[in-house]
Formats: structure tokens, sequence, C-alpha cells
């Protein structure tokens, strides 16, 4: 059996070397050279794949050396913004304090300042009030005269209920102050 197999392989060995030439002729520019184009090319976009792939690995090194960098100041800007935060919050309160107390005292000069001319205003009414019942004579209500003394009398009431709650007003601030004061001396 051994030597039957033997001379059918012989034979289909001489078969195929003598029929190889034109099989290879027929097929290497049909099927083998495009087969090695396609080879060649998938192997240039390997390489290149492989190059690029390479390019990566290095652009991510350098992003994650700049990352820790960046996260290394980062935590030495946080070291130093949090000792400024709390002065600024400190400084703050005092500001706050101080704002307060200019506002206190320009509420307190100005309610002075319409206290003294509401004083004046009053006093001036009261003058031409008195001025006016002494030179008239009795008093007629159709004369446009003693009109005008009522009228005035009028508004010297109106000026001196003006007055007292002024001066009521005047007291309360004197009082607002002594709180303010008394609170910014508590938080120093």
């Amino acid at each position: 059996m051994k030597k039957r197999r033997k001379g059918r392989l012989g034979r289909a060995a001489k078969i195929r070397s003598s029929q190889i030439l034109p099989i290879v002729t027929c097929w290497e520019p049909l099927h083998i050279f495009p087969l090695a184009r396609t080879l060649i090319e998938n192997g240039e976009k390997i390489t290149t794949l492989h190059r690029e792939v390479e390019k990566v690995k290095l652009d991510q090194k350098r992003l994650d050396q700049e990352l820790d960098f960046i996260l290394s100041q980062q935590k030495e800007l946080e070291d130093l913004w949090i000792p400024l935060e709390e002065s600024v919050k400190e400084q703050s309160g005092t500001i706050y304090l101080q704002h307060a107390d200019e506002e206190r005292e320009k509420t307190y000069k100005l309610a002075e300042n319409i206290d003294a001319q509401l004083k004046r205003m009053a006093q001036d009414l009261k003058d031409i009030t008195e001025h006016l019942n002494t030179s008239g004579g009795p008093a007629d209500n159709s004369d446009p005269l003693q009109q005008i003394c009522k009228i005035l009398n009028t508004h010297m009431d109106s000026l001196q209920w003006i007055d007292q709650n002024s001066a009521l007003l005047q007291r309360k601030v004197e009082e607002m102050s002594k709180v303010c004061e008394s609170s910014r001396i508590t938080f120093d």
C-alpha cells in the first residue's frame, strides 16, 4: 500500500510541476499582485497607525505631567487663598461696622440739621403770628388778614407737632447710635 500511495503522489507532483508555470503566470497578475499590494498597503497603514499610537502615548504622558503640574499649582493657590479669604472676612466685618458708623453719623447730622431748620421756622411763624395778633383789632372771620392768621396759627401748631416728633426722632437716633456702638464694642 505504501508503494501505491507514493506512486499516486509522484504522478500528482509531476502533473503539478509541469503545469505550475502556466498556473503561476495566470494567477500572478490576477491574484498575487493585488494581494501583495494590499498586504504592502496594510503594512504601511499599520506602521502609520503604530506611529500615531506612539504619538498619542507621548501626548498623553505630557498631558498627565501638565495636569500634575496644574494640580500642584492649584493646591498652592488654595493654600494661599484660605488665609486671604479669612482675612477678608475679618476685615469685611470691621468695614461693615465702619460703614454703619458713617451712615449713622450722616443720619444724625441730617436729623440735627432738620431739627434746627424746623425750630427756626417755628420761631419765625410764632413771631409772625404774635405780630399779627398784637397789631390787629377784633377778630373778623371775613377779613383776609384774619384768615391768614388762622392759617398761620394752624401751620404753627403743625410745626410744633413736627418739632416735638423731630425731638422724639432725635432721641431714637441717639438710642440706636448707642446700641450700635455697644454692639461694635462687643464684636471688637
